[in-house]
Formats: structure tokens, C-alpha cells, sequence
């Protein structure tokens, strides 16, 4: 965390003091409008008032539908796999060291996120095993703020390129979600909570490293909404 800490401080020391606050009220409009952020919190949402939480979990653990009880092996998997991958789609681009910083910078906002929520918002978990309490999922939400970084160093390298139906990194961060549920290990309203978590923080970084226009929207399968909020950024 202080590293994180000494980066946003040399950050700030970058950009005019006129433009700082504009760059991070742009950075947090960006990060809640994006469509993952949306909708994941909105299906967490439904899941908890219709009591789904439960029976998918149930479900998910009794039938293993996927993984055949090998949950935790795919999703680390998937986990490790999609932040290498991530991490390695900065080294092509020209400004490959500050992209990098980006990529790893917002990896480090994501991990360290759902590590402090860990510590002080406690859920019981599906399955009663030894560890009781485990809640948001450190694999969703990891791999939900990989597969955007992913998306937008993609998109940054090749932008003649459509990228609307750019879905396989969400396709790789879904699974790594699902297998956690297989696994016990999580309600399926944890694993959309830390991906809502996991995207956040990939768009807040991305956009204090190369922040865009208010109105610009990036081309991508999960890109950014319309403000459904009505939040200003002029704060």
C-alpha cells in the first residue's frame, strides 16, 4: 500500500494542480459508468432480494457443473494466467515502462482492495469448511480488473482494430469467478461484487495514466455507459 501510496503522490506531482482535480473526477465518472461496474452490482442487488444467493451456490457446490470439483486448480488457473497475460500486453507498446506501471498499479488497487474488505466485512461463506469467512473473492476480482487492463492495451495497440466483440478476457474472468462458486468458497452475489470491484479499479488507473474526454468512450464488448446516474464529476 505505500508503494501505491508513493506513485499517486509522484502522479499528482505530474499533472498541474488546475487539472488534478478534473483528472480524477474524470477517472471516477469513467470507472462507475462502466457497464461491468453497472451491472454487476445490480445483479448482486437482484440475487440478494430474490434469495438466489444460496440456491445457485448450492447448486453450484452439489452438481459441479463446470469443474468437477476442481474448482480452485481452474481458477487459479485462470487467475494467474489472465494477470501474466495482462502485464505482458504493456511490453509491445511504445511507452512499454509507464504502461506497465499503469497495469501493475491498478493490479496492486484491485488486490489490495478486496485484501482491506476481506479484513473488515465479514460474510459467512456457502459451504461451512474451515475458513468461514471470505468475502469479496480476491480471484474475481483480480481477474475482472485483468481482462480490462487487457482489453484497453489491446485496444490502445491496434486502434484501427473493432474491438466491440473483444469478450474472450471477460469470458477467462467469468470462469475464474464460477469456479470460486463451485468451489464453496463464494456466493455468486460475491463474485459480481468483486468484479464490479476488479473493473473499477482498472478504469480509475487507466484513466489517471492517459485520461480521455468526458464524452469519449472506448470501444470495447463491456464499454462505458451513458451517465444512468446523473453524477457529476464536477465535485
Amino acid at each position: 500500500m505505500k508503494i501505491f501510496l508513493i506513485f499517486m503522490l509522484f502522479l499528482c506531482s505530474s499533472v498541474e494542480a488546475y487539472s488534478l482535480k478534473d483528472r480524477f473526477g474524470n477517472a471516477f465518472r469513467k470507472a462507475y459508468q462502466s457497464k461491468v461496474f453497472l451491472y454487476s452490482l445490480g445483479g448482486a442487488a437482484l440475487l440478494h432480494v430474490s434469495k438466489q444467493d444460496q440456491k445457485i451456490a448450492d447448486y453450484a457446490y452439489a452438481e459441479q457443473p463446470l469443474f468437477r470439483g476442481n474448482g480452485i486448480h481452474h481458477s487459479d488457473f485462470f487467475w494467474d494466467t489472465m494477470r501474466i497475460v495482462s502485464l505482458l500486453s504493456a511490453f509491445p507498446h511504445e511507452d512499454r515502462a509507464y504502461r506497465f506501471s499503469m497495469t501493475a498499479s491498478s493490479m496492486f488497487l484491485a488486490t489490495n482492495s478486496v485484501v482491506v474488505t476481506k479484513a473488515n466485512f465479514k460474510r459467512p461463506i456457502p459451504i461451512n469448511t474451515d475458513k468461514d469467512q471470505d468475502n469479496p473473492s480476491l480471484h474475481a476480482s483480480d481477474s475482472f480488473n485483468a481482462a480490462r487492463l487487457l482489453t484497453y492495451n489491446i485496444q490502445d495497440l491496434y486502434p484501427q482494430v473493432d474491438h466491440s466483440h473483444n469478450y474472450l478476457p471477460w469470458i477467462g474472468a467469468s470462469l475464474a469467478g464460477w469456479a470460486r462458486i463451485e468451489d464453496g468458497a463464494h456466493y455468486p452475489g460475491d463474485i459480481l461484487i468483486s468484479a464490479a470491484m476488479g473493473d473499477f479499479a482498472g478504469i480509475f488507473v487507466y484513466e489517471l495514466f492517459y485520461p480521455t474526454s468526458a464524452n469519449e468512450l472506448r470501444q470495447t464488448f463491456f464499454q462505458l455507459s451513458p451517465n444512468y446516474l446523473g453524477l457529476s464529476y464536477h465535485y
